[in-house]
């Protein structure tokens, strides 16, 4: 039950979002709110009309941050690196893309959007630098001579 719900709450609030937003496509787009539009306007209000499905692509980034590159490989410390640069990467990518496309209806929002996808993207980095560190650190004998500095 645990693995079906693991796999059906990510694809199936994809799915979900996608089968409220496509209904009210032509509604939105021709400003003519209906009843359906106007309760499924927590997944829009917040874009410009040409991009009111933008909540699924916010979605589809938190699943891949949070459950899909969880993934990829095994449970060593190559494969973390790995998800780390997919992570990156995937943050990066946002951040340049909310940045260039502007969705959202105001201003300060796609920015705010942008700052906090690179602030992620910094973090991922930073955990990347401090994997590489402590990979040199114990091929190099385990930071024993960094002690000995310390204690001297």
């Amino acid at each position: 039950i645990a693995v079906g719900s693991a796999i059906l709450w990510p694809l199936g609030s994809l799915v979900l979002f996608a089968a409220l937003l496509v209904p009210v496509r032509r509604p939105l787009l021709q400003q003519r709110p209906n009843s359906l539009s106007r309760a499924t306007s927590f997944l829009h209000r917040e874009y410009k009309l040409q991009w009111y499905w933008w909540e699924e692509v916010e979605l589809a980034r938190k699943i891949m941050l949070t459950g899909f590159f969880a993934l990829i490989g095994p449970r060593d410390e190559a494969s973390s690196f790995v998800r780390l640069i997919f992570a990156t990467v995937l943050s990066m990518v946002y951040a340049v893309l909310v940045a260039l496309v502007q969705p959202f209806k105001r201003f300060e929002d796609a920015m705010l959007a942008s700052a906090a996808a690179m602030v992620v993207a910094l973090v991922f980095a930073g955990s990347q630098l401090s994997t590489v560190w402590m990979a040199i650190d114990e091929r190099s004998g385990g930071g024993e001579e960094g002690q000995s500095d310390a204690e001297a």
